[in-house]
């Protein structure tokens, strides 16, 4: 190792020795750093094909969309002349919500296997389950 002189002009540019080794221990412990990257993207890339695979989300995010889509555009209430005129989007009131729920809802997924009244009011709007009485 080379010992500056004293008078030497360029002395205060010079680093010392400790800054230079911990510099280059930094960039060894960097180095292999990036060596353990390929195994990381592995390993991500595997898990992302396999949670592609296995969950099925297309499947999934089709089924929200067909459900979504019915329910906004099929479970009409304020019926006149057996046309629903109100979907979801028009519910306004508690008694709107009650109305789209006995009169659109319940009729959409319970399906047409019962008769319903399109009437607005309560005793004609009142759903009849098999075997219980009705409401009188």
């Amino acid at each position: 190792v080379e010992v500056p002189e004293a008078n030497d002009p360029h002395m205060h540019l010079r680093i010392p020795q400790k800054y230079v080794v911990k510099f280059i221990q930094n960039e060894l412990e960097q180095a292999d750093a990036c060596k353990s990257l390929p195994m990381a993207l592995l390993l991500f890339c595997a898990y992302a094909m396999m949670a592609v695979l296995r969950l099925d989300q297309e499947s999934r995010f089709s089924m929200n969309h067909a459900l979504e889509h019915d329910i906004r555009d099929n479970a009409n209430f304020a019926f006149s002349h057996n046309i629903g005129s109100k979907a979801i989007d028009d519910v306004n009131s508690v008694a709107d919500f009650y109305s789209w729920l006995r009169m659109g809802l319940v009729p959409l997924v319970l399906g047409p296997a019962q008769q319903y009244s399109y009437s607005e009011g309560f005793q004609e709007g009142t759903l009849r389950a098999p075997g219980l009485a009705p409401v009188s």
